[in-house]
């Protein structure tokens, strides 16, 4: 816990930025999230999610991550 109190106002003032990750356990709409702050608890966004998906989580919702249609060669 921060020692000054303006410096948590900045923390719980500051967005939320989107955290990425990997399913580790569905149960439901709850999801645990393996990030790389450690395993994080959400509810599942609007599809089903499987063990091992790579996730976003934002607003304590878990969402596919982006997955590109397309490959070009290099």
């Amino acid at each position: 816990m921060p020692s000054f109190p303006l410096q948590e106002l900045r923390r719980l003032l500051r967005p939320d930025t989107p955290k990425r990750g990997v399913v580790s356990r569905v149960s439901g709409q709850r999801v645990q999230v393996a990030t790389s702050g450690g395993i994080v608890a959400a509810m599942a966004g609007t599809s089903a999610l499987a063990v091992g998906q790579r996730v976003t989580l934002r607003d304590g919702i878990v969402y596919p991550a982006p997955v590109a249609a397309v490959n070009y060669p290099l």
